[in-house]
């Protein structure tokens, strides 16, 4: 039995600097697949040059809010979080679940909801000092972070931002 497979890919350009001067070293990105308000899927892109994560629609439009700051940490990896957990506060509001989780070159994990401010991301985790967390991803109410420093090693943190055992 022979198969003959073609894949075909369409590449699309999303964005450029030329529209978006934030977009510098983008290292990860996710897809929200339906934002609660719009019900379109959208596009968040962690940009390590700029310290900022930048929000798209799926054709490339910048959408509100445009680039969120995140606290002068370059970020890399990046979930959307649908869980209850993982609170997120300014230390002035009461704390809710994030919407966004990213990691950061320098070991910290930060975190952002629109309705503590739309503007900013918050640090709710810090590693050891030389932890370069490169990846994230969040399953089963856990996250786990690649640690790209000397370590090489993944980092388990569960949902109150607790170290967990991690592996290597």
């Amino acid at each position: 039995l022979l198969i003959d497979i073609k894949m075909v890919y369409k590449v699309k350009t999303l964005t450029t600097n030329l529209k978006n001067e934030n977009l510098i070293n983008p290292m990860g990105i996710v897809i929200q697949k339906t934002n609660t308000v719009s019900r379109c899927p959208e596009i968040w892109v962690t940009n390590n040059g700029s310290n900022t994560v930048s929000h798209f629609d799926l054709n490339g439009h910048v959408l509100n809010p445009t680039n969120i700051n995140t606290a002068n940490l370059p970020p890399t990896g990046i979930v959307y979080n649908s869980t209850s957990g993982f609170l997120v506060s300014d230390g002035v509001q009461t704390p809710l679940p994030s919407t966004l989780i990213a990691a950061t070159q320098d070991g910290h994990i930060i975190a952002w909801n629109n309705a503590i401010n739309s503007n900013t991301f918050y640090s709710v985790y810090t590693a050891d000092v030389g932890t370069v967390y490169t990846g994230l991803e969040i399953y089963g109410g856990l996250i786990y972070a690649t640690d790209f420093g000397g370590d090489g090693k993944v980092d388990v943190i569960d949902s109150t931002w607790t170290l967990q055992t991690g592996f290597s």
